[in-house]
């Protein structure tokens, strides 16, 4: 039972990541390029990343990681250490 109660919100999280990546705004969109990423890998749902999928960013220990939707972004910051050990 447990593993279904914690395997929900994974599955959610990872149903959002098959989507286009988000549409943000033409002016205040962000230019971001897979060569600034420490890796191509969005490490929480695991998704290779081109410079056209990444939706945003984010810094941990001097690196820069890219998502390829807010909701992974939100789920890395809260446990990025956790993430990172998987891969």
């Amino acid at each position: 039972m447990k593993t279904i109660l914690f395997s929900l919100p994974l599955l959610a999280l990872m149903a959002s990541c098959n989507r286009a990546p988000e549409k943000k705004a033409k002016a205040a969109a962000p230019n971001y390029q897979a060569e600034m990423l420490s890796t191509n890998q969005d490490f929480v749902c695991g998704m290779e990343l081109t410079s056209e999928m990444i939706a945003d960013t984010a810094q941990f220990e001097g690196k820069t990681y890219g998502f390829c939707h807010s909701g992974c972004k939100e789920a890395f910051k809260k446990e990025p250490a956790k993430y990172l050990s998987q891969n």
